[in-house]
Parts: structure tokens; C-alpha cells; sequence
């Protein structure tokens, strides 16, 4: 939405909005846009094509801006491929293409000059702000300190491909229904602001009804085993339950249901003669066979109640047309719509079974098992108890928006918390509390419900005074909708299932295009009060949400140290969620690079895990670091664990420090085929083991070897043992010979003329020697005589080599330099200098 038009008068500052709001919108965008696109680029080919597909529709588009309608209408025929989990690859296509079309809407906005046109219902566009705001403000009770501090060390690329794609459970989770809430005002907004945008939701909501009946002819077919989908779909339901190309039949009821009501209108249009109308019923017989072979008892449900609707608004319309609508002619009505929906349901029950009969399957047992349970809640009944015991934790604005799953972990581990208390299921299988309305309670309180169904309900006054007004029958098939969805909400919360969460959407929009001017005046003035009041609430809620950051007003009510269920969980950044790997411990998988606490200073041991593919051709080389100072350097040529044991001393101010992780190069399980696992993981790292104040051996070398002395004479080729440092080493003085005041030491790493191997010596925190390499032979460096031999003498070279991977030897190791000790200093070309 860009503000031109009769605002452009009123001031320059009216111009500098638009361009703020056009770049804001435009940078929104492109970003989801530019991250989507990484993903896929790593998927199937149909996808690739698909997305091709779009990506030529919106540039046509821009070039002939008459063809938006016909766009939008293919891509909501396509509604149906997408009705998978918000994190699956299906919906990140779906948003996808939601964001080509929104940008697509923004540029011809831009070079039009019509889009800067407030909707025709400025106070609805309003309410949705508003709601949109609070859920934006209830971000900041989720662990934002970790999640930038991950977003530092990963990247944005890295970091965003995660956040589409994580399932619930993670913070980053409710990021990203965010973001999808953003995303799909913003596309409802630009379309409505459109002065063609009525002509455009005609078209996407034809489009969804053609879709919505192929979905459930080739699911019958499907369930007859005449078609297969099962190559499309990532989940499945056993097949006993029809689902199409949707993951699950409950979610493929309900897209059914919201979308059915909008074949009234090709009963109430004037040319619909007999034959269009035959036609049209049998679409309804279908749609219910397919609604009946989901065995959704919650569609079983919704389903008679939408087709009620739609028989008795054709009745009723005919007898309003023709101008003499009389109190008896809506019993008749009334009369006719009990006959028609049993009629409709009849003739699809008996079609379902005697198929199925004639296959040798007894699908009328199989309805009537669970015809037999549709008044029973059973276990929604009990997740409803339970969720309703998070959201008492906060119950005015709420735990966060679409954080359910989070906080049933979370609060899952406190024995005296609400939920806890009030558990009965003792699974986390579930992520959702399977009701719209509680699911909102949790994520905003009750001043989110109050503005979620504020703004239905005034998008479903304008319908229907507007319907009355300008006998506009479209609005009737948005009306029952908007009814169905939230009438299929009292058992199910489909904010996570994108498609279906943006149908609501869309009828909110179509709702936007219509005048407020049909509005009786007492109730326009009565909705302004409304949307102001809950506006004073938005804000209210920020400075709730903002004295609460990060939920540590919770994390005091319980005694936690943070608000999590992993309490270690802000000491880890650039980690995964922890696993506990049996008889293995505890590990973390880090990204491409990672950081975590060191709780205590001292000696402490570290075990890294690589499983990446191809290590023997391309390792994955790991740099570990202490607060900035190197301290080794790990090549994996194999799948393999590796331990290490490091001394990390405290600082001058007495702290410990952190360690920070950087691997090479990740590796996606999903898109190598392994796993449906969508991270990009680096190593796996168990939790540190500490082993005391200081080390009790020498650290960070490599095993003896034995050399011969150089020389002409065989008096001078005598043996000698020597050790290989890695990138660090710690030495314990006290195990070396006494008396000892120098030592040797060489690197055989290539060009030192050019590039010298610089070594320096440190002891409490003070560089004490250092030397410079310039040839491969030993050089004798002699070190300064105060060094304190009951402390550890850190040597740390400025760069490692692996002499395999540069070519140089068969050699796997990362190495620094060989160091041996002499009783007196020999001849070479070092260099020693006291600090």
C-alpha cells in the first residue's frame, strides 16, 4: 500500500511515507523471495519448473497487467499442491509465489499510481494492523539475544533457510509464522488497494473452486487406487483415509469446506441454465464423497452446516429476485434444504460404499466406527485442558504468537507450572492445541482473541450490509467462508497449514475492496471507538510485552535461570537444539560456525563428530578458537569422533572465556538425499567434560617420532625423539628435563623464505618469547630465563599446514611445528626475542 493519490496534496511528508513504506514493502519481499528461491534451488525438478512457471506468469504479468486476474486465477487452481506443514518444501513454493504476486501488486501500484489508494475499508485495514502489530510486538518474549547472536554466525542465508524450514518446537518457529502473517496482510492489502481488486478475488476465489473440486475427484480416484499420489505427498494416512495431495485428511476437510460455499455462485448466476446446475450438484456430490472418506468427524461436521447454507441462500435468493419473499415462503424454503442436503449426503454415502463394496473393502464400517466417535472429543478434550493452562500463564496478551509447541516444552519441564499440573497426555506429538480459538488465547491472550474476531466481524458487517445495499451475492459465498473456517476452528488451528490460513485472508481482503459508506452511521462511529480502544491495547501489550523480554518474568515465577527448556540453551549460540544420543551423552550439531560458554577456566575435554559425505575427497577442516586465539585445527577425512583436551586459562578479570567452532563446510541431509532432515549441519559437539585447574601432561601434541642428528660423521647421526605440535600447544615444564634452557624446533611447510612460520610463547596471558621460521632445518631457540616452570607455556603458531590436503605427502595431520628440548643451544637460522 503506497500513499499517493488524494494524499499527495497535503505535504512532502505524505511523499517521503510512500517511499518508505514502497522500499520497506519492496525490501519484505525480495527477501523472502531471494531466500525461497536458495531453498528450492536445491529440490526436485517439477518444483524448479513450477517455480519457472511462476516466475514467467508474474513477468508476463507486468508486461500485460491485464492478465493479473488470469494469473491469480492458475495460481489459486494450484491451491490444493501446497497443503503441507508451513516448514515442508510444498508451502515454501506456496509463500513463494505469494510473494511474486504481492511484488508483482507493488510494482504495477508504483507505476500506476492507483495502489497508493487507501482500501475502500481504511478502519478494517485497521483492525488487521493492529492485530499484525501485537503479533510483531510478542517476539520479544522469545530468546531474541541467541537468536541474533546465531543470525551473527551463520549468516543470513544460513540462518533464514533455517527459519523457513524449522518444524515447531524452536523460537524460530514463531519467526516464521510471522513472517507468513506479514506476507499474507501485505498481499490482501496490495490486491484491495487495487481499484480492479474485487475483479481479482473473483478470480482467485474461482480459481479455488476449481481447485478444490479436481483435489477431490483425483483423491476418490486416488483412494480407488486409480490415480497415484503417493509420489506427490510427503506424509500419508495409511490409506484407510482419503487425503489427495494434502498431508493430512483433516486439513484437506476443512480446505474443502472454506472453499466449497463459493460454488453458490455459479447456482445464483443468471446464466446458470439446467444443465450448468446439474453439473454443479454433482460437484457437491463429489465433494462430499471426498469429505466422507477423509473420515474427518470435524468435516462431518462442518460440511452439512456450509451445504445448508448454500441450498438455502439459493432458495431464498430466487424468491428475493423475483420480489416477494413472504414469511411462508421461508418455511417452504426451509422444506426444500431439508430434503436437498440429506439428498446430496445420501447420494454420496451410497456411491462411497458401493464402490468400495464392489473392491471387496467395507467402507460404510469404517464411517460408522467413526460416525460412532464424532461426539466424543476424546483426546481434544484433553489437549484443550492443557492448553488453556498455558495461556492462564499469561492471560491478558498472551505467551507469543504461534508458540504453542514451545511452550509446551518449555513448560513441560517445570513440575509446578500450570501445565504441568494440568498434563495428561504425556506425548509431544502435537503442534497445535487442535482449537483456532485457544490457539489464539496462547499466542496474544485475550486481547488477541478480542482482535482476531473484531476484525471477522467487521469484515462480516460489511458483506452483509453492503449485500443488502448493492444485492452484491458474491459477498454471501465470502460470508460462509469465513463462517466455515471458524466454525472448523473449534477443532482445529491451521495457522501452520498456509494455504488454508491465507483463505482467511483472502475473504478478509475481498472484505477490504467494499465502501464503508454502506455502514449506518451509529455503527461506523461506534467501530472508530473500537478500533482506537484496541489500538491503546496494541500499545499497551508492547510495553507488557517489552518489560517482560525474553519471558523472564516466568523464568523468576519458577526459578529458572532463563525461560527455556534447555537451561543451558543462551550459552550455546550457533547450535542446534541439544540431542541425547544413547550411551553417547548429550550433543549439539553446530552450523558453519558456533559459539558456547566456557562455564570454569582450566583444562577441559571436547569430543566433535563429523558425519558429512565425501570427506575423503573434500574434508571438512575444523578451526576451534578461544576467544579469539587459536587453538586447533581439526581435518576429517573420515566419518569419525574426534577428543581433544585443551587448557583454556581465566582471563585477567578471573572469567573463562568461550570457545568458538568454524567448519569449512555443511552439509543438508535433505538435499543429499539422506533424510527429510533440512538442517545444514556442521559437526556435532558432546557437552564439555572439565578435568581440573591445570593441565597434569603436556597438551596439543601429536605422539613421539624418532630422527637421526645431520651430519658427515657417523659420531654425529645419533637418535633423537621429537614431538609435532598442532596449531596450539601447551607445555608442562616441569615433565621436561631440568637444567633444560632451550629447545629446537622446525617446520616443513613449503616457502618459508616467502612465508615465515611465526611462533610465540605464552604464559599468563603475556607473550614471554616469540620466533621466526625462515627455513625447514632445526632452529634453536633459546627462552628468556624467567620463565615459572610451575606454570604452563603456551605455544601458539601464527598458521597450521596439512600436508596431504596441499598436496605435499600422505600425511593427514594438521600440524605446526616439531619441537625437542637441548641441553644447549646448536646452530640455525631462528630467531628468539623477549616480550
Amino acid at each position: 500500500m503506497v500513499l499517493t493519490g488524494t494524499y499527495a496534496g497535503r505535504g512532502g511528508y505524505r511523499s517521503l511515507l510512500q517511499d518508505v513504506l514502497t522500499a520497506g514493502f519492496l525490501l519484505f519481499l525480495l527477501g523472502n523471495i531471494l531466500v525461497r528461491l536458495s531453498i528450492l534451488l536445491h529440490t526436485g525438478f517439477l518444483l524448479q519448473v513450477l517455480v519457472l512457471a511462476g516466475l514467467f506468469a508474474c513477468c508476463f504479468v507486468l508486461v500485460r497487467p491485464q492478465y493479473f486476474g488470469t494469473a491469480l486465477f492458475l495460481f489459486a487452481c494450484s491451491f490444493p499442491l501446497y497443503g503441507s506443514h508451513s516448514y515442508q518444501v510444498y508451502n515454501i513454493v506456496f509463500e513463494l509465489f505469494v510473494a511474486f504476486f504481492a511484488l508483482v501488486a507493488l510494482i504495477l501500484a508504483r507505476r500506476e499510481e492507483q495502489g497508493g489508494m487507501w482500501p475502500a475499508a481504511p478502519w478494517l485495514l485497521c483492525l488487521l494492523g493492529c492485530y499484525l502489530a501485537l503479533s510483531v510486538l510478542s517476539l520479544v518474549l522469545l530468546p531474541l539475544s541467541s537468536l541474533v547472536a546465531t543470525l551473527s554466525l551463520w549468516g543470513w542465508q544460513d540462518f533464514f533457510t533455517y527459519l523457513l524450514q524449522v518444524p515447531p518446537g524452536s523460537p524460530l518457529f514463531s519467526l516464521a509464522a510471522v513472517n507468513r502473517l506479514l506476507l499474507y496482510g501485505l498481499f490482501v492489502v496490495l490486491l484491495s488497494s487495487r481499484s480492479d481488486g474485487q475483479r481479482l478475488y473473483h478470480a482467485i476465489f474461482a480459481g479455488l473452486v476449481c481447485g478444490a473440486v479436481l483435489a477431490a475427484a483425483v483423491g476418490v480416484l486416488n483412494y480407488y487406487h486409480l490415480v497415484p499420489l503417493e509420489w506427490f505427498r510427503e506424509t500419508a494416512a495409511g490409506g484407510r483415509r482419503l487425503q489427495s495431495f494434502f498431508g493430512n485428511p483433516g486439513w484437506f476437510a476443512e480446505f474443502l469446506s472454506v472453499s466449497i460455499p463459493f460454488i453458490l455462485i455459479g447456482f445464483l448466476s443468471p446464466r446458470s441454465g439446467t444443465v450448468t446446475r446439474l453439473l454443479l450438484f454433482a460437484v457437491l456430490v463429489i465433494c462430499e464423497m471426498a469429505i466422507l472418506l477423509t473420515a474427518s468427524r470435524t468435516g462431518w461436521l462442518i460440511y452439512p452446516l456450509v451445504l445448508a447454507s448454500c441450498w438455502l441462500i439459493f432458495y431464498l435468493s430466487k424468491k428475493i429476485e423475483a420480489g416477494r419473499l413472504r414469511w411462508r415462503d421461508v418455511g417452504r424454503v426451509a422444506g426444500k434444504v431439508l430434503v436437498s442436503v440429506p439428498l446430496t449426503i445420501l447420494i454420496s454415502y451410497f456411491l462411497v460404499t458401493g464402490i468400495l463394496h464392489l473392491k471387496g473393502v467395507d467402507a460404510g464400517n469404517m464411517i460408522q466406527q467413526r460416525f460412532a466417535k464424532i461426539a466424543d472429543p476424546a483426546t481434544r478434550k484433553k489437549i484443550w485442558q492443557e492448553s488453556m493452562a498455558i495461556g492462564l500463564e499469561a492471560p491478558v496478551f498472551g505467551m507469543g504468537y504461534e508458540t504453542y509447541r514451545y511452550q509446551v516444552a518449555t513448560l513441560g519441564t517445570i513440575d509446578d507450572s500450570l501445565y504441568a499440573k494440568a498434563r495428561r497426555i504425556h506425548r509431544l506429538e502435537f503442534d497445535t492445541p487442535h482449537n483456532l480459538y485457544i490457539q489464539l488465547f496462547i499466542s496474544n491472550g485475550i486481547v488477541g482473541v478480542l482482535l482476531w474476531m473484531a476484525l471477522v466481524l467487521y469484515a462480516v458487517l460489511l458483506l452483509l450490509y453492503d449485500l443488502k445495499r448493492h444485492r452484491r451475492y458474491f459477498n454471501i459465498a465470502v460470508f460462509l467462508s469465513i463462517a466455515a473456517f471458524h466454525q472448523y476452528g473449534l477443532a482445529q488451528s491451521m495457522q501452520y497449514i498456509g494455504v488454508i490460513w491465507l483463505l482467511v485472508f483472502l475473504n478478509i481482503g475481498y472484505a477490504m475492496t467494499l465502501d464503508e459508506a454502506v455502514l449506518p452511521v451509529p455503527l461506523k462511529k461506534s467501530v472508530r471507538v473500537a478500533a482506537v480502544l484496541l489500538a491503546i491495547s496494541v500499545c499497551a501489550g508492547g510495553l507488557v510485552y517489552g518489560s517482560n523480554f525474553e519471558s523472564h518474568l516466568l523464568a523468576e515465577k519458577y526459578g529458572l535461570r532463563i525461560y527455556a527448556a534447555d537451561q543451558q540453551q543462551d550459552r550455546y549460540h550457533g547450535f542446534y537444539p541439544k540431542e541425547e544420543w544413547k550411551g553417547q551423552g548429550t550433543y549439539r550439531w553446530t552450523g558453519a560456525r558456533a559459539q558456547f560458554a566456557v562455564q570454569q577456566a582450566g583444562v577441559v575435554q571436547l569430543h566433535f563428530f563429523c558425519s558429512t559425505p565425501g570427506l575423503g575427497n573434500d574434508p571438512v577442516v575444523l578451526d576451534v578458537f578461544a576467544s579469539d586465539t587459536p587453538l586447533d585445527r581439526i581435518t576429517f577425512w573420515s566419518n569419525r569422533e574426534v577428543a581433544r583436551t585443551y587448557y583454556l586459562p581465566a582471563s585477567a578479570q578471573g572469567q573463562a572465556g568461550q570457545i568458538e567452532l568454524r567448519v569449512s563446510r555443511t552439509w543438508n541431509p535433505r538435499q543429499q538425499g539422506v533424510s527429510s532432515d533440512t538442517r545444514n549441519l556442521g559437526v556435532a559437539v558432546r557437552e564439555p567434560e572439565y578435568r581440573g585447574a591445570l593441565p597434569e601432561t603436556d597438551l596439543g601434541l601429536y605422539g613421539w617420532q624418532m630422527a637421526q642428528e645431520q651430519g658427515s660423521g657417523p659420531e654425529k647421526r645419533a637418535l633423537f625423539r621429537y614431538r609435532w605440535t598442532r596449531w596450539q600447544a601447551v607445555l608442562d615444564l616441569q615433565r621436561w628435563p631440568t637444567g633444560t634452557a632451550a629447545l629446537q624446533m622446525k617446520s616443513e611447510q613449503p616457502w618459508l623464505e616467502k612465508h615465515p612460520v611465526e611462533v610465540r610463547f605464552i604464559q599468563e596471558h603475556a607473550v614471554v618469547a616469540t620466533a621466526r621460521l625462515t627455513s625447514p632445518a632445526w632452529n634453536s631457540i633459546a627462552l628468556p630465563p624467567g620463565i615459572d616452570r610451575d606454570r604452563p607455556l603456551i605455544l601458539l603458531v601464527n598458521r597450521p599446514w596439512n600436508p596431504k590436503r596441499e598436496g605435499y605427502g600422505a600425511d593427514p595431520r594438521d600440524l605446526g611445528v616439531a619441537i625437542r628440548f637441548v641441553q644447549s643451544a646448536g646452530t640455525g637460522t631462528g630467531r628468539a626475542g623477549k616480550m
